[in-house]
C-alpha cells in the first residue's frame, strides 16, 4: 500500500477532484452537471465510490498491517526542533534572520 505522502501532486490534485465529484457533482434539469452543496449521499454508495477511488491510486491495504506506534517526542529515534546549543531553531533564525536549517 503506498502512503499518501508518497503521492505526486498531480496525483493528489486528481484524488481530491474526484472526491469534490462523489461528494458534490450533481445533475439538474436536461442533466446539466452541478455543484449542488445540498446533494444528498447515500453513505454505503459513498463509501465504495471512495474505496474504488483509493483502491485505483494504490492506497487500500492489501492485508491487514501493524502499523509501529510513534516514538515518544524528543527521543532519540524522533528528530526535534533543537539546535546543537539546545534552542530552538526558529529561535536562532531570529537572532540570526538567516532562514532555519
Amino acid at each position: 500500500m503506498r502512503l499518501a505522502t508518497e503521492l505526486s501532486p498531480a496525483e493528489l490534485a486528481a484524488i481530491v477532484n474526484s472526491l469534490q465529484q462523489a461528494l458534490y457533482l450533481d445533475f439538474a434539469d436536461r442533466n446539466q452537471k452541478v455543484w449542488n452543496p445540498d446533494k444528498s449521499w447515500d453513505g454505503a454508495d459513498v463509501c465504495d465510490q471512495l474505496s474504488l477511488l483509493l483502491a485505483d491510486h494504490g492506497l487500500v491495504p492489501q492485508s491487514v498491517t501493524v502499523i509501529p506506534p510513534d516514538p515518544p517526542p524528543h527521543s532519540p529515534e524522533k528528530p526535534h526542533d533543537l539546535d546543537d546549543s539546545g534552542s530552538s531553531r526558529r529561535a536562532a533564525h531570529r537572532r540570526s534572520r538567516r532562514p532555519p536549517a
